[in-house]
């Protein structure tokens, strides 16, 4: 049963790897037992539930035979007078003081004084335990990975892993010379862009080599998304500019029209804008003069995304348990960055809108939607499941499924805690079960991948050494890493999604 992996980490989070199946290669199988490696397979129902109830008169009990009023045991009982009962010594209380008197009963809940909070519901000693293990291995997880985004993120000379290790450990980090790392990451790699007739900031995209901001107003979004208020000042070149100084001139830059892919581009900035923008603000016009019409902006990017759900919405519709591995994978909401989490994470947060949230054709487009990533996750997980099993004598594919597996947990998690707080998910048990099985799935994979000794420092240089492809990896590891970090700090701000 997956759930009972999680029990074991009273005893400490590193059992649970000694009994992952990737273990199967690098020792003998006499000293560590296999397991399943995915979260995929769900605890069994009780046998109970699945009994059919029988009528009245076939029941166990109503077969024995029923003795007759003078032979039962308590008709054996000599009975007492009344005067000698026990209950006659107690002396008679007037009809006041008596407890279901109205004097005595409780005052309802809209009474000022005296009101009696709403009953606690008590949760058994094994789901008192499970969700103990659950916040331990949350908790002991996460400390991992901001250990090692620590020690391998904070790189002066790296902006783009910078902007990954100020969004796991948070806007007060600081660099070993104590200067802090949002402002680092500003004043060093912030730029003046002629736009029209104006001179704007931004981040470039950087060398493929070593990308900067390899997506347009990414770091502007993390940023925001760590609640730096809009008046925090930088120093750049000399002179003292705001977070709002940026943010403005990424509205100058907002297209005219945008159409297919480029609607994707705009997630990031979408994102930072739903938090900033005022709701009343559909129009303005942009550097080049254009007028930008918000309203028909969204609406594309609604039908966009639902158009790239498609192949999604066909499978759910077949009643298809796995996602197959198809050429179409390179299709779709497959083909857009980070599998596509940043289009949706900014379709769901425009969708709450207020003037947006009204629409009843929305609101059924927000279920749709709700209702195919949670497919997504069970899907996913049945895939992953079928690789990693297949690539049992080849260490380095496992390698890139565990990272795959992390880096899709980590944006499901965010997406769906997101959402979470805009009520826009129903706390169902499915849905909850789900959720429970994207965290182990999440937390298992990176216990495992510690476990190998891929988060080693000397390992991780090394295989920045080999080649190109490999320094390639090592980012984006420490990159996933930085995000799931988020997403279990994220995690924890909603407890009703994962705890009983």
């Amino acid at each position: 049963m997956l759930f009972g992996w999680f029990c074991r980490f009273h005893c400490g989070w590193l059992g649970l790897c000694l009994v992952h199946p990737v273990w199967a290669d690098a020792a003998p199988p006499s000293s560590r037992p296999v397991l399943p490696v995915s979260a995929a397979t769900l605890p069994p129902k009780r046998p109970e539930a699945s009994k059919p109830s029988l009528p009245v008169l076939q029941r166990p009990e109503a077969s024995k035979p029923s003795l007759p009023v003078s032979q039962r045991p308590e008709a054996s009982k000599p009975s007492l007078p009344v005067s000698q009962r026990p209950e006659a010594s107690k002396p008679s209380l007037p009809v006041s003081q008596r407890p279901n008197s109205p004097q005595h009963q409780p005052q309802s809940s809209n009474s000022p004084k005296g009101s009696q909070p709403p009953p606690v519901r008590q949760l058994s000693a094994r789901l008192q335990q499970r969700n103990l293990a659950t916040q331990r291995l949350v908790f002991q997880v996460s400390q991992l990975l901001g250990v090692h985004v620590q020690d391998f993120a904070l790189d002066p000379n790296h902006p783009w892993l910078l902007a990954h290790a100020l969004l796991a450990l948070g806007p007060d980090t600081r660099l070993a010379d104590n200067r802090l790392v949002l402002d680092v990451l500003v004043s060093q790699n912030l730029q003046h862009k002629q736009t029209g007739k104006l001179s704007l900031l931004g981040f470039p995209k950087g060398p493929k080599s070593q990308y900067i901001e390899a997506h347009p107003h990414l770091f502007l979004q993390m940023i925001t998304q760590l609640n730096v208020p809009l008046d925090r000042k930088f120093e750049f070149q000399g002179q003292s500019i705001t977070l709002r100084d940026i943010f403005n001139s990424a509205l100058y830059q907002f297209p005219h029209q945008a159409e297919g892919a480029a609607l994707a581009r705009l997630s990031w900035l979408l994102i930072a804008m739903r938090r900033h923008t005022p709701e009343n603000l559909w129009h303005w016009h942009n550097a080049q003069e254009q007028q930008v019409n918000l309203f028909r902006t969204m609406w594309r990017l609604f039908l966009y995304l639902d158009k790239q759900t498609l192949f999604l919405r066909t499978l759910h519709t077949q009643g298809a348990k796995e996602i197959p591995k198809t050429k179409l994978r390179n299709q779709f909401i497959y083909k857009e960055i980070y599998g596509g989490f940043y289009l949706m994470r900014a379709a769901l947060a425009w969708l709450d809108h207020p003037l947006l949230r009204k629409s009843k054709k929305l609101q059924r487009f927000t279920e749709a939607q709700i209702e195919l990533m949670f497919y997504r996750l069970r899907g996913e997980s049945v895939l992953y499941q079928r690789l990693f099993e297949a690539s049992k004598q080849n260490l380095g594919q496992r390698f890139l499924i565990l990272m795959q597996q992390i880096r899709f947990t980590s944006h499901w998690l965010k997406t769906v805690v997101e959402a979470h707080h805009r009520k826009q998910i129903p706390l169902t048990p499915s849905n909850k079960r789900d959720i429970r099985q994207a965290l182990q799935l999440l937390c298992i994979s990176i216990l495992i991948l510690d476990r190998l000794g891929f988060f080693q420092k000397e390992r991780l240089l090394r295989m920045k050494d080999l080649n190109p492809q490999s320094r390639r990896y090592v980012i984006d590891l420490i990159a996933d890493a930085a995000h799931a970090r988020h997403a279990l700090i994220l995690l924890q701000t909603a407890p009703a999604l994962f705890l009983d």
